[in-house]
This record gives structure tokens, sequence and C-alpha cells, in this order.
């Protein structure tokens, strides 16, 4: 009887030091998982600020064709002055329809 009461002893101190390893671990993976949670945040909102600014970026390169309303790249583009006023063309013939009709 007394080497039952042993074994139930030792069983329960290691199911007490088993259960207090899972609740200690427990703690552990949680508060890892809020700092990942917390990084995965501000990597976000990193990508959505140079995703901003790229695009900001794209949209200052753009110019909408003044003849046929189509969006070309600024350094692609035909330019005439009128009237110290720049007007963007995505071809020579827009360019020049341009011209015709304007004169």
């Amino acid at each position: 009887m007394e080497m039952l009461n042993s074994i139930l002893r030792i069983t329960m101190i290691v199911l007490l030091f088993r259960a207090i390893f899972t609740i200690a671990t427990s703690f552990a993976l949680s508060k890892k998982m809020k700092q990942a949670q917390q990084n995965t945040t501000a990597v976000n909102q990193q990508l959505m600020e140079l995703q901003k600014k790229q695009q900001a970026e794209l949209l200052a390169r753009l110019v909408h064709d003044d003849y046929c309303g189509k969006t070309i790249e600024k350094d692609k583009a035909y330019i005439i002055r009128s009237d110290n006023h720049l007007h963007y063309f995505c071809s020579w013939e827009c360019r020049q329809n341009f011209i015709q009709e304007a004169g």
C-alpha cells in the first residue's frame, strides 16, 4: 500500500510539473505571437506607405494627352508650349491634329 502511495505521489508531482510547464510555455508562446502580430502590423504599415509613395511617383511621371485623353509617361510624350502652358501628346499625329484644330 505504501508503494502505491509513493507511485501516486510521484505521478501527481510529474503531472503538476507538466501542467506548470504547459502553462509557462503557453504564456511564452502567446507573448511571441503578440510580438509577431505587432511586427506584422508595422511591416504592413511600411508597405502601405511605400506603395503610396510609389503611386505618387508614378502619377507625377504620367500626363494626359491633350488631344485624345490617353495617359502617357511624361518623358515619352510629345510636348508643345502654347501660352506658357505645356501640352502633352501620345503621338505625333495627336500633336499635329491639336495644332491644326487650334490654328
